[in-house]
This record gives structure tokens, C-alpha cells and sequence, in this order.
């Protein structure tokens, strides 16, 4: 795990480009499904160069969360999320996003099933609630702008 604090890990799949390696079919799937998705709703991918910035497994266990209230994936242009975890496996770790625009305006849940994602604008606010029981797992891909990205997000 690149970044592991007990309560909240986050394994960085792309690094050294690792899952471009092992597994360039289901990467390529999941980028035909999600420049898809973008051009029938947020069109932030098409007309311009894009690259995967990351790919992320995380994994939740009791406390783990998101809690900045206007965290957003800062510098990506598309984040899409998937639950791993069926949601009878945990308690809490609501997954939330701003119900508007405006910094400070409120969040409202997003109810996912395992194998469910959720596609959205990096820049909405979003957060994960703390987990008070059972472990959460999800994976997460960002899409920006720049070149094809081998280190953590912040590169």
C-alpha cells in the first residue's frame, strides 16, 4: 500500500505502470465504458488529450473515511468509483456528494450495490463517512489531462 494509515489504505495501481501491465484488456474496457459514459453526460474527456492519472484500490477498516467536507479530486477531470465491498459487509462509510455547486452546501448519500460506480465531474465535492463496522473496499480511476501518470496522483 502507497498510502497506509490503519484506518483508511490506498493501494496505487498504476504505479510504475503496473495494471497498464497486467492488465491492459480490462483497463481498455473500462475506458471504452467511461469515454462512453462522459459523452452522453459530462463530455470533460472528448475533444482534448486525456490519460489515466490513477487507479486506486481502498480499503476502509473502522474509522477509515474522507472526511475533508470539500475534498475533490483537484487536478482530474473525470473520477470514477466503484464499490467491491457488498454494503451488508459494513456499517457507515456512506459515500456522499455536494448536492450543488457552492462550497459549503450540503452532501447527500449515493446508495451503491457491489459492483456499482459512479461517474462524476473530479471537481464535485464528495466524501466517504467514517466506517464504524466491517471493512470497505472500493476502486477508483481519475482521468486528467496530462500524460499517462506511473507515480501517486500528486504527480
Amino acid at each position: 500500500f502507497f498510502h497506509a494509515a490503519g484506518e483508511h489504505r490506498v493501494a496505487h495501481l498504476h504505479r510504475h505502470g503496473a495494471l497498464q501491465a497486467e492488465l491492459p484488456r480490462l483497463l481498455g474496457r473500462l475506458l471504452a465504458r467511461v469515454l462512453d459514459a462522459d459523452r452522453r453526460s459530462h463530455r470533460l474527456l472528448h475533444g482534448g488529450g486525456h490519460a489515466l492519472r490513477s487507479a486506486e484500490y481502498h480499503v476502509y477498516g473502522v474509522g477509515g473515511s474522507v472526511s475533508d467536507p470539500e475534498h475533490r479530486d483537484a487536478g482530474s477531470l473525470l473520477t470514477l468509483t466503484v464499490l467491491l465491498s457488498p454494503p451488508e459487509d459494513y456499517s457507515g462509510a456512506e459515500l456522499l456528494f455536494s448536492a450543488g455547486g457552492e462550497a459549503g452546501g450540503g452532501l447527500e448519500p449515493l446508495r451503491l450495490r457491489r459492483g456499482d460506480g459512479a461517474l462524476f465531474p473530479s471537481e464535485k465535492r464528495h466524501n466517504v463517512t467514517p466506517l464504524t463496522a466491517g471493512c470497505r473496499r472500493s476502486f477508483v480511476l481519475e482521468f486528467w489531462a496530462g500524460g499517462a501518470n506511473v507515480y501517486n496522483r500528486h504527480r
